[in-house]
């Protein structure tokens, strides 16, 4: 006998609910533009030197190791 949608170990009521939106959201991210590598010009953060504004990948390398891209990578935990 085929089970009915309303069996509970078929039946998922959150998924039938949203199925639609899901789908939706698919449908309109594949529509987005996508970016491909880093954008510039961009802010490089260090952890005892004062943040610099980098415009090409160039730059971004010539700055050398202990750059990240956010001042939260240098918060000590306490």
């Amino acid at each position: 006998m085929a089970k009915r949608p309303q069996d509970k170990d078929t039946y998922d009521p959150k998924e039938s609910y949203f199925a639609p939106v899901k789908a939706l959201v698919a449908e309109l991210a594949s529509s987005l533009p996508t970016v491909e590598g880093p954008l510039f010009p961009k802010v490089k953060y260090h952890a005892t030197e004062p943040p610099q504004t980098v415009d090409t990948p160039e730059a971004e390398a010539a700055l050398g190791a202990g750059w990240g891209d956010s001042p939260a990578e240098f918060l000590k935990e306490t």
